[in-house]
């Protein structure tokens, strides 16, 4: 895994031949593949119902709560966002925001892998409350473009200025981006269809926006219960992240790393993959994760937290 490269409030992810993924929070400054199973199939291009206050893309309250339909949302004329956005859609308390252009199979998968992260349990409620409506609340969104020169365009947009946690999703279907139903993290690099990008920056956000908002004395960003079990992991050695990323930064990357190898993402479905992240990850099964990181095990698996304790696979209901 490639270093990456954190600049004040931008982070660069440059990883293992993936040519770019931007995730930027921004604080209120304006700023698949084949697989069997069910899937959420790709959904009609609809007109959006008259624009609200924040346009049809902002989930509302109310709309948090909803089972999500995977339909690709037209923006309509007269929506603050159109022209900026050509399309959108909603997964439970998080926001989809696709440039022109943007596949609607890519937007689909990507917001079914969203769900089944919040909805882990798959009955069409968010498991969390709580983190739900702290993503509702924080208008946590996620950016599709595929060009990385759209980003530019939008990104300090007065439009976008209600969002306060953004993440952008460059290339989803660019050859350096791999986006399969069912695949692992790993992807090519081990032989195996790749998801990579999808699996890890979903629950990313969903950590910034939702559970650091929700419960600060235990994931907030500078300090709580994750942050104590992440210094341990850190003195321990089997974190070890790079000197220049900010403590924030640091967190995000560590409530992956714990999540997924927890949840079995890692060696346990792709061996090839050990060697590969021991530079800044050295426990790679869940049974290692489980006998080392004890701490960070305990919150993950906190039945208060409601967090996921099963992979997702591309496939939601």
């Amino acid at each position: 895994m490639l270093p990456r490269f954190c600049y004040s409030l931008r982070v660069l992810t440059l990883r293992r031949g993936v040519v770019g993924v931007l995730m930027l929070t921004v604080a209120g400054c304006g700023g698949g593949g084949e697989g069997g199973g069910s899937s959420s199939p790709t959904a009609p291009t609809l007109v959006g119902p008259p624009v609200n206050a924040q346009g049809v893309c902002a989930v509302t309250a109310s709309e948090a709560m909803l089972p999500p339909t995977f339909t690709v949302v037209t923006i309509p004329e007269g929506d603050p966002l159109h022209g900026v956005f050509n399309t959108c859609m909603k997964t439970f308390g998080i926001s989809h925001l696709a440039a022109a252009g943007y596949p609607d199979a890519n937007l689909v998968h990507v917001s079914t892998v969203t769900a089944e992260y919040l909805d882990n349990d798959e009955n069409g409620f968010p498991d969390n409350a709580a983190v739900n409506m702290a993503l509702q609340s924080n208008h946590a969104t996620f950016v599709h473009v595929s060009a990385y020169n759209e980003w530019g365009d939008v990104r300090d947009l007065p439009q976008v200025g209600y969002i306060t946690e953004m993440t952008l999703m460059w290339a989803p279907n660019g050859l350096e981006y791999e986006s399969a139903k069912g695949g692992t993290w790993c992807g090519s690099d081990c032989g195996q269809p790749g998801d990579g990008e999808t699996l890890e920056h979903i629950p990313e956000l969903i950590q910034k926006a939702g559970y650091a908002k929700a419960y600060p004395s235990d994931f907030g960003m500078e300090s709580g219960a994750s942050a104590l079990a992440m210094d341990a992991a850190k003195v321990g050695g089997w974190y070890v992240p790079d000197i220049g990323w900010s403590y924030g930064a640091q967190q995000v990357e560590y409530f992956f790393w714990g999540l997924a190898t927890n949840l079995g993402m890692m060696g346990d479905v792709s061996p090839g993959v050990c060697a590969d992240i021991s530079g800044e990850w050295k426990l790679c099964t869940r049974a290692e994760f489980i006998a080392t990181d004890t701490k960070f095990h305990a919150i993950l698996t906190d039945p208060r937290f409601n967090l996921p304790q099963k992979a997702p696979n591309g496939s939601y209901r």
